[in-house]
């Protein structure tokens, strides 16, 4: 997802930009163009060349216009419109338009006509702008010497690219003509349909879409790779046979080799899940070089960041699970998004947490080792503190301002979304039926091709195929924030009141310290399960609780020895426990399941978070977790033990914290050792990563070293057999945050990552050489963000590193401060509300009394910033109130 830069249209003959104008209308009101005035149809012809810094192109628009009117609203932005006419009579007579700004900021604007008109017409607009470089819109990039032409249109950039109505809710056949030179590919979202070659110049005709919105389209031009991939035969009601291809900056095909056959596995498992054949006449998976969202759904036309498609079976098992899953994301939406869209933003989750669920579903059909189902409750598990803070927005929020659309796009939209649906998924499919919940949403799906789905639409959906109403519980999901602390406890039965039975009582969750209401219900699924012997799946019991209270009787007349509150891990929850019955949980941990596991340790760490349990005892019960075969879990001991690295007062305090660290990780590594062996399962090799890092974290000598003297040699080389290829980011960060590199090699080290055309692997170096905490190193390190010579998606990696290390936090607040303008001169519009979530790590009043003084004013200049801002200091003052609550507890501990 990504925002564009300029906030104005270009001055022209044909557009007045009048204070006047913008003074009529409130901001947030032209976020939604009239009902009155629909599109039909849309042509468009560009002339687009990468040697030049700009494009042309003309747009004839196919409208209804309900009742006469003098003027027709439409959105533009940073376009020069050097001519605009409306053709009525069926193009016998065309009166000319005279445009006029509405919005600068939103670009909305009007084309006004000397005679009223209504019914059928055609709006027709030429135009030309500059080719963007802040990778929004159409934009201009370079890799290797080659410029290229690529374009990113999600949310509302396709109107810096052309005239449109540029809202989900438009969904309108296109058909484009490209003019290209002759020595470039054109790549569109359907395949040509006509190609006339003549000296100097290609005009490529495509075919015309299915009903597409404007954020789906999607263009490259230059000298590209193509690489033909398999293809797919006819299948469900696709009749046609599929072909997957491969685009790519030239010379790099066949490093997407591997991703080009990996996608069409992907897609035929999609298809044959959703059992509704893919869409579109074809699959082109692009790896662009420079590209801000990572990844981006266009309809046949999907754009990665080439670091994405680069993967290997040869890469680190991170990267090939990402890879994966990034590409079961992806396609998901040709279904959840293109196939069927939401109306407008506000239901941006119909797009965003159902490809998130579903793609977990693919990695786990195609890679059961990669453990899909996990990775969703674990994507769950950082929702959670992000959904703890009072700021927290609803996974439906309301749309009332452009920085409103900007932060759908996070954590709570993408993975708590997705750990609803999957938690509604557990429970119905428990009460009816393995796939039921699925049937429900392939019925959604079929009832809305080519249209438009609501939130309402899918739920009565699935509520029908089920058999059972869902609606009322799963909006208490979403349209309020919050976590759900759910208080559990078994009871005994009595003589006369048999059988024993969990209790629950359930209020909001929310950290010591927050402003924040407890008073909140939900109406959810509880599942209990009772751990049975060690290696025994254990039957679940589920209840739909309203307002999250009431009993689950259970089989005996006494409790059972443990009883875990969360089945599975399935539920959107944080759970307490009476002393006894969370120890004697912890206990059973051997015979839980990961997800089980995980949801005790995220409750662990909640509990430590709102200061419910004693910091000692918190960090005994994530050490017996520290051992843990799951990575995810036994990394809740480093995660408190991190922050007790920042809490505690003195440099000898922090040395006793890495020696607590150490202790607790590095025998782990030294029985798995710094490389793979043959046949590791990808479990273990992520488990080699955390305990590696946790271990260079912790100072311990031994692994430090190593860690050292690796880094140096992949900065050097670019590689090194003497660690995993999934330990290289911690053993770079080693060499720079610990190695003590002189600046003359810093220097070398920076020349090198500029150099590097592996882009992963650029990045982890551009974001090593940020750990520095050497005074005329972080210098360096902060000027990376103005680095033109830098690609635009890693520039901030050195002022995000600088911003996290308490070392260097001060000289990274004072060069943003003193780089303001220049930094949000040269960042995407979207990014800017970053700048002060940046120091969201800070832990002192005075750290808030700062960023409130200095982030404050720009709040109204910055799409954005004041939700970003009001979050920040948030979090700055949480952790004042979580380190004073454990202050004792941390000072008997360490000091």
């Amino acid at each position: 997802m990504v925002m564009p830069l300029r906030p104005a249209l270009s001055a022209t003959l044909l557009v007045s930009l009048t204070a006047a104008a913008n003074a009529q209308v409130p901001p947030q009101a032209n976020l939604r163009l009239p009902d009155d005035v629909v599109p039909k149809a849309q042509r468009l012809e560009f002339e687009l060349d990468p040697r030049q810094s700009d494009f042309r192109g003309m747009a004839d628009i196919d409208v209804h216009v309900t009742g006469p009117h003098t003027s027709i609203l439409l959105n533009a932005r940073d376009l020069v419109l050097t001519e605009a006419t409306v053709a009525i009579g069926g193009g016998k007579s065309d009166l000319k338009a005279k445009v006029t700004a509405v919005d600068e900021a939103l670009g909305v604007i009007s084309m006004d006509l000397p005679q009223a008109v209504e019914g059928d017409v055609t709006l027709s607009l030429s135009f030309h702008a500059p080719l963007r470089t802040d990778l929004v819109g159409l934009y201009r990039g370079q890799f290797e010497g080659a410029s290229y032409i690529f374009s990113q249109f999600e949310p509302v950039s396709a109107r810096q690219a052309f005239p449109c109505f540029d809202e989900p809710r438009f969904k309108i056949p296109f058909e484009v003509t490209i003019d290209h030179n002759p020595d470039d590919r054109a790549i569109f979202n359907t395949l040509p349909a006509d190609v006339d070659k003549s000296p100097g110049l290609t005009k490529e005709k495509f075919a015309p879409t299915r009903p597409l919105p404007t954020y789906l389209l999607a263009f490259a031009v230059g000298p590209l790779d193509v690489v033909d991939g398999p293809v797919l035969p006819p299948a469900f009601d696709r009749k046609t046979p599929l072909p997957i291809r491969g685009i790519a900056a030239r010379g790099q095909g066949p490093r997407i080799q591997s991703a080009v056959y990996l996608a069409a596995q992907v897609l035929l498992d999609e298809e044959k899940t959703f059992g509704i054949g893919y869409p579109y006449d074809k699959l082109d998976v692009a790896a662009v070089p420079d590209f801000v969202g990572g990844a981006m759904e266009n309809a046949g036309l999907v754009t990665f960041s080439a670091a994405i498609l680069t993967a290997d079976e040869h890469s680190p098992i991170a990267v090939q699970k990402d890879t994966l899953d990034t590409l079961a994301h992806e396609f998901a939406h040709q279904w959840f998004g293109d196939l069927v869209t939401m109306g407008f933003w506000d239901d941006l989750w119909l797009n965003e947490s159902f490809a998130t669920w579903f793609a977990a579903r693919t990695v786990q059909r195609l890679r059961p080792d990669f453990d899909g189902d996990f990775s969703l409750r674990l994507d769950a598990a950082g929702a959670v503190r992000l959904d703890g803070l009072a700021t927290a927005r609803r996974i439906r929020e309301p749309i009332r301002t452009r920085g409103d659309i900007d932060a759908a796009f996070d954590g709570i939209t993408y993975s708590k979304g997705a750990a609803v649906l999957g938690m509604f998924e557990h429970f119905i499919d428990r009460q009816r039926g393995a796939g039921t919940f699925m049937r429900g949403v392939t019925a959604y799906l079929n009832a809305h091709r080519d249209g438009i789905g609501s939130t309402a639409d899918f739920l009565g959906a699935v509520s029908k195929t089920a058999g059972l109403d869902i609606g009322p519980a799963f909006t208490t999901f979403l349209d309020q924030p919050g976590v759900p602390l759910v208080q559990a406890a078994c009871v005994d039965g009595k003589p006369m009141d048999r059988p024993a039975r969990m209790v629950f009582h359930t209020t909001r969750y929310l950290p010591v310290g927050s402003t924040g209401s407890r008073a909140q219900s939900w109406d959810f699924p509880i599942c209990i399960v009772l751990p049975g012997p060690a290696g025994a799946p254990a039957e679940p019991r589920c209840v739909l609780m309203e307002k999250g209270e009431g009993p689950i009787p259970l089989d005996t007349e006494r409790c059972p020895a443990a009883v875990h509150p969360n089945a599975d891990g399935a539920g959107y929850q944080v759970f307490t426990m009476p002393p006894k019955q969370l120890a004697a949980l912890g206990a059973a941990a051997a015979r839980l399941t990961p997800g089980e596991r995980l949801s005790l340790a995220t409750s662990l760490r909640a509990s430590v978070d709102a200061a419910t349990v004693p910091f000692g005892d918190a960090l005994r019960a994530a050490s017996a977790l520290a051992q843990d075969t799951e990575p995810a879990v036994a990394q809740t001991a480093r995660a408190l033990l991190g922050f007790a690295h920042e809490a505690v007062e003195s440099e000898a305090a922090r040395a006793r914290v890495d020696s607590r660290m150490a202790a607790l990780y590095e025998p782990g590594l030294k029985a798995l050792g710094d490389v793979e062996r043959d046949g590791e399962a990808p479990r273990q090799r992520e488990l080699r990563a955390l305990l590696f890092g946790a271990a260079v974290e912790g100072r311990a000598p031994d692994t430090l070293r190593r860690a050292i003297v690796a880094g140096r040699e992949l900065f050097a080389t670019g590689t090194t057999v003497r660690v995993a290829p999934d330990l290289w980011p911690a053993a770079l960060d080693a060499a720079v945050a610990d190695g003590s590199p002189e600046v003359g090699l810093w220097d070398a080290w920076l020349a090198a990552a500029k150099r590097q055309s592996d882009k992963r692997m650029q990045g982890w170096m551009l974001g090593a050489l940020g750990t520095t905490h050497d005074p005329a190193l972080s210098v360096r390190a902060l000027a990376m963000s103005l680095d033109a010579a830098l690609p635009l998606e890693t520039r901030l990696t050195g002022l995000m590193a600088q911003a996290a290390d308490r070392r260097t936090r001060d000289a990274a607040f004072r060069f943003v401060t003193e780089n303001w303008d220049a930094l949000v001169r040269d960042l995407p519009e979207e990014w800017r509300p970053f700048l002060v979530s940046l120091f969201g790590g800070a832990c002192s009043a005075d750290d808030a009394q700062r960023i409130e003084t200095f982030f404050r004013p720009k709040v109204t200049a910055v799409s954005g910033l004041d939700r970003s801002l009001a979050e920040t200091l948030e979090r700055v003052q949480l952790c004042v109130a979580r380190k004073a609550a454990h202050a004792k507890a941390l000072k008997s501990l360490f000091n």
